[in-house]
């Protein structure tokens, strides 16, 4: 597994959470050693949305077997595309929230169940499986 992961690779994640409708756009650029992350937020419900919100991630990644270990460094959220029915104070909740996800635990495991030059999909923690795509 392990001599095929470097490089930039998409996925994009539609789900609905607390009635929220949440999509999900992110890029994962693996090098040696470090990762990039970029993942870009869209969440929507009845008439509030936030549209674009860009969370620039880094770290540290490692692969033993089949197993995939992210270690969170660096974190920032970069901009906001739009917000419309969400005052200043929610907005600043949904941020403390996505920033206390990442950085809570910035150790990441996840198992990694198919790996080709094209394409991989990994299981991870919080029990959700994701399916990425070489850009």
């Amino acid at each position: 597994f392990s001599g095929k992961i470097p490089g930039e690779w998409i996925t994009e994640r539609k789900f609905v959470h607390n009635g929220e409708k949440h999509l999900e756009k992110e890029t994962l650029d693996f090098r040696a050693d470090t990762f990039r992350l970029i993942l870009n937020i869209t969440i929507s419900k009845g008439t509030l949305l936030v549209r674009d919100l860009r969370i620039e991630a880094s770290g540290l990644w490692k692969m033993r077997d089949d197993i995939l270990v992210i270690v969170m460094q660096e974190l920032r959220f970069a901009g906001v595309g739009e917000t419309r029915g969400i005052n200043r104070e929610s907005f600043r909740t949904v941020i403390r929230e996505l920033r206390g996800n990442y950085l809570t635990d910035p150790i990441r495991l996840y198992r990694v169940l198919k790996l080709t030059d094209s394409s991989f999909v990994i299981h991870g923690e919080e029990n959700v499986e994701k399916s990425y795509s070489r850009n």
